[in-house]
């Protein structure tokens, strides 16, 4: 089990922390650690359920996932299933969520991902104690992010919905025309990934704190000054262990 530390003591922490460096950035996981749930799989099992995937994108997931399957909303699921079972990379599946926005105008898509979200009662999913350390650290006048795994325009829905940090870190698809292609850009913010990530959006700013749920998160916070798991899954608690000696704990509210 990791150490656990209190909301109060997390902030003061930080506070201490800024008093002694200064502004930095701080990281937020998205899915998990800000709010519950996964938005992409929100966005994913309506377009999947009212059959809204466009042209281009079962030739990209046949790329990736060889299958009789025509159908790509069908295909698509096969990928889910295999990933789950383990069979399938599950970096390689997040760049192909990105594949799925193929054919979707950008503000049309913003748009459709608002109002998913919003039926999925996103704004009720907020963790209270992650978003009490985001809103203490940008009265601290930190660059808050959150860095996600998720396709940015889905984030970006997301911050539409619930209101937006400093910044947001995703899976980037590449746009021609103001409509969405197959392609991502690479490497995606995924495990190392994220670290990259941030250090090519903050410069020379310093990582002052990181919040992560999963252990894929494992490397943004082994980057931070002050790490800290949001009621992690038991993959962080297993992988988590060696962060321990330097600084990891877990959030609790109070």
């Amino acid at each position: 089990m990791l150490p656990s530390v209190s909301l109060a003591q997390a902030i003061a922490d930080l506070e201490r922390l800024t008093d002694e460096v200064g502004p930095g950035v701080v990281a937020f996981d998205g899915d998990g650690t800000l709010w519950t749930g996964d938005i992409a799989d929100d966005v994913v099992h309506r377009l999947l359920g009212e059959r809204l995937l466009r042209s281009g994108v079962r030739d990209a997931l046949h790329a990736a996932f060889p299958s009789p399957t025509e159908d790509p909303h069908a295909l698509f699921a096969e990928i889910v299933a295999a990933d789950k079972a383990g069979t399938f990379d599950h970096r390689v599946t997040c760049e192909l969520v990105g594949s799925l926005l193929a054919g979707w105008g950008v503000d049309e898509f913003h748009a459709f991902c608002v109002e998913t979200l919003r039926s999925a009662r996103l704004a009720d999913r907020l963790i209270p104690e992650a978003w009490a350390l985001r809103r203490r650290a940008t009265e601290l006048g930190h660059t808050v992010l959150v860095v996600s795994a998720s396709p940015l325009a889905i984030v970006a829905g997301a911050s539409a919905v619930v209101g937006a940090p400093d910044g947001a870190l995703g899976v980037e698809v590449v746009v021609v025309d103001h409509v969405y292609t197959t392609a991502v850009a690479r490497p995606i913010p995924y495990a190392q990934g994220k670290v990259a990530a941030v250090a090519r959006l903050a410069g020379a700013a310093p990582l002052l704190a990181a919040f992560g749920d999963n252990r894929f998160d494992l490397a943004m916070l082994a980057a931070a000054k002050l790490p800290f798991a949001v009621r992690p899954k038991q993959a962080l608690i297993t992988h988590g262990g060696e962060l321990v000696s330097r600084g990891l704990r877990m959030l609790v509210e109070g």
